[in-house]
């Protein structure tokens, strides 16, 4: 019984982390305006939000907090070229982080 309960809790983390998730919206968006960021069940704290070209260099980073009542942030994105990007949202404290493609166009 007690190997049962353990492998219970296990399964019930995993699935709470299934539920865990971002959208980046809208997307395609155009460079130099704002990305919206809808959040599913996060958890509180600060998070570093970093956009990557396609190379993998670094193009942008911001950091924002996400607190009770929020369902959404929003990076302002830079003026870059258009693309193909990758958006990395990383929680400062626990270090999970989600990763979503972003199109940048003209």
């Amino acid at each position: 019984p007690k190997k049962s309960r353990k492998k219970d809790r296990v399964a019930k983390a995993a699935l709470q982390e299934e539920k865990r998730r971002i959208l980046a919206y809208p997307n395609p968006l155009s460079a130099g305006n704002n990305l919206s960021i809808q959040c599913t069940k996060l958890d509180y704290g600060s998070y570093n939000i970093q956009l990557f070209n396609a190379a993998g260099i670094q193009v942008h980073s911001q950091k924002v907090a996400y607190t009770k009542g929020m369902n959404q942030l929003k990076v302002q994105v830079p003026t870059i070229a258009a693309g193909s990007y990758f958006m990395k949202l990383t929680h400062e404290k626990k270090g999970t982080s989600f990763t979503e493609q972003v199109v940048i166009t003209l």
